[in-house]
């Protein structure tokens, strides 16, 4: 007999017994064989359902992954412009007709990042955005989602944020933390940063328009001599 689970072979000798052993032989085994079977199913069973879990376990790991990977910035490791443009589709529609639940933008952009980058090359521009990341994951609040937008442009959502004062003060924190010096390979940076803002407290309000308008807000203030951090308003399209 051969059992392939336990890729073993069993010869079974049959010999002439004395008639009164026989039937105490053949039992003994019959039992024998009924157990060695028993067995083999057994370990087939525990083995194919050991299988199924690692398979299982394996499946459930690579799509984390390729979830991960679909959603987030590789280099930085932040939300990607997907994610930005599924979550914050998500958040306009829980904003309320009295314009609870609404939020606050910010496009960040930096300033000499270009210069750095074309003279220094892409991998001290490589280390100065994930430094960059870093700065802003560290200055987040609870409910506060940092976003790459793409190149040298970040986005932070400020959730249930829309007081001027308290966003401006905000905008504040995050502009020290990214105007602080930067240092790879045992030289400093000073790369600066430019903050637009919009805030968003209506339903109606659309994705493309919310960027527009805080990209908009971020030019204003690239261009600007003295304001770092700009607020949209509509007088800007006119």
């Amino acid at each position: 007999l051969y059992f392939p689970t336990l890729d073993k072979s069993l010869v079974i000798t049959t010999i002439y017994l004395n008639t009164d052993y026989r039937p105490l032989i053949y039992g003994a085994a019959s039992s024998f064989l009924i157990f060695m079977l028993t067995l083999s199913v057994s370990v087939s069973v525990k083995s194919y359902a050991n299988r199924l879990q690692v398979s299982n376990k394996l499946v459930a790991e690579k799509t984390q992954r390729l979830r991960v990977q679909a959603t987030h910035d590789s280099l930085t490791g932040l939300f990607n412009r997907q994610a930005l443009a599924e979550q914050l589709e998500d958040f306009i529609s829980q904003i309320t007709p009295t314009g609870g639940n609404g939020f606050a933008i910010l496009f960040i952009d930096l300033n000499r990042f270009k210069i750095v980058n074309d003279s220094m090359g892409h991998t001290i521009g490589d280390l100065l955005l994930q430094q960059v990341a870093q700065r802003l994951i560290n200055n987040v609040r609870n409910d506060d989602i940092c976003y790459r937008f793409g190149g040298d442009e970040f986005i932070v959502c400020l959730r249930n944020k829309l007081n001027r004062y308290d966003v401006s003060n905000v905008c504040q924190r995050y502009l020290a933390a990214l105007t602080e010096p930067y240092y790879c390979d045992g030289l400093s940076y000073n790369i600066g940063a430019s903050i637009g803002v919009t805030t968003v407290n209506s339903p109606t309000q659309t994705l493309t328009n919310i960027l527009r308008e805080a990209d908009t807000a971020m030019y204003r203030a690239k261009n600007s001599s003295s304001d770092h951090v700009i607020f949209y308003d509509d007088t800007m399209f006119d």
